[in-house]
């Protein structure tokens, strides 16, 4: 949304946004061989894998513009971005016998892997007549965070034992862009 102050000034607004949850489940049922005999099942894999997940995220900016009738204009936005997503499974595996009857073995995972970014921008433009032309400079300057966790778990039976656990933590600074 614009806001026309005068002739010459103008203020702008905006902002966007969304949210989308995502949740979803699967099963399957693989049969399982001998690479060299094929056709003899040995057993079976039964699987399902249930996910959580959320994703949001805002986007605002703000942005003030000067234009006179002389050729003259000074331009500024202020942008700011979040964004949301969160994540999380539970896949258990069962290696049955191949009439269903009995569990072989089992494999249980679960993961989370929550991720937060921020971005931030500051831009600004001045341009001016000039001979038979436009002269143009401006600088911007960014500043972009990432915070993602990968925290994956294998489950056993009776308790929990973690196989990986890593938490990831980054942070990405742009250098300022050098005026024009």
């Amino acid at each position: 949304m614009d806001f026309f102050l005068n002739s010459k000034h103008t203020i702008g607004v905006l902002a966007n946004g969304s949210t989308n949850p995502g949740d979803w489940n699967t099963s399957g049922l693989a049969k399982m061989s001998d690479l060299h005999s094929v056709d003899r099942i040995d057993s079976i894999l039964v699987a399902s894998n249930d996910v959580a997940n959320d994703r949001n995220n805002l986007t605002l900016n703000l942005n003030y513009r000067f234009a006179d009738t002389s050729g003259h204009s000074f331009n500024i936005d202020l942008d700011r971005g979040t964004y949301r997503i969160r994540g999380a499974s539970f896949q258990p595996n069962f290696y049955r016998t191949p009439d269903n009857a009995e569990t072989l073995r089992e494999a249980i995972y679960r993961n989370n892997t929550p991720t937060d970014i921020n971005i931030m921008t500051v831009k600004a433009d001045y341009e001016q007549r000039l001979w038979k032309g436009t002269l143009g400079a401006g600088v911007k300057i960014s500043d972009v965070e990432t915070f993602n966790t990968f925290d994956f778990s294998r489950l056993p039976m009776v308790s929990r034992s973690k196989v990986r656990n890593k938490a990831i933590r980054w942070i990405i600074q742009s250098a300022p862009t050098q005026p024009i």
